[in-house]
């Protein structure tokens, strides 16, 4: 769990083209789903994982308007949600063992937010230096 009023993010150190941001933890595994030398074993646990993330949240409908069709929000996890970081990181796990490492980023100001629901929140970074 993390300290309060910290919020928490997967990402690989892969730029996602969309974004020109660090990869998140989602793209990296469903990225894994379409190697085709990703072990069976590791292919269901990755499955498993996302059907997960599926079920228990909530897919923001919108991140925030884009710029030069970039889309701009990150998603950072709440701190109180416990149960998405608990498979967060065993997802990152997985992702790390078969592609891409993936770090833990926490940042106590991720951005402007402009999505929020009990679990997470979508925020707009600034500016890189």
């Amino acid at each position: 769990m993390s300290p309060a009023g910290v919020y928490l993010r997967f990402q690989t150190a892969r730029l996602d083209a969309g974004s020109h941001r660090n990869e998140g933890l989602f793209a990296a595994a469903y990225g894994l789903l379409g190697d085709d030398g990703l072990p069976w074993w590791a292919w269901r646990e990755v499955r498993r994982s996302l059907d997960w993330f599926n079920t228990h949240l909530m897919r923001p409908a919108r991140f925030t308007p884009a710029r030069n069709g970039r889309r701009q929000g990150l998603c950072w996890f709440e701190p109180a949600a416990a149960a998405c970081v608990r498979e967060a990181r065993h997802l990152a796990w997985l992702c790390g063992e078969h592609g891409p490492p993936v770090f833990e980023v926490r940042a106590r100001r991720p951005g402007v937010i402009v999505y929020r629901d009990r679990q997470q929140v979508v925020a707009v970074p600034g500016r890189k230096k």
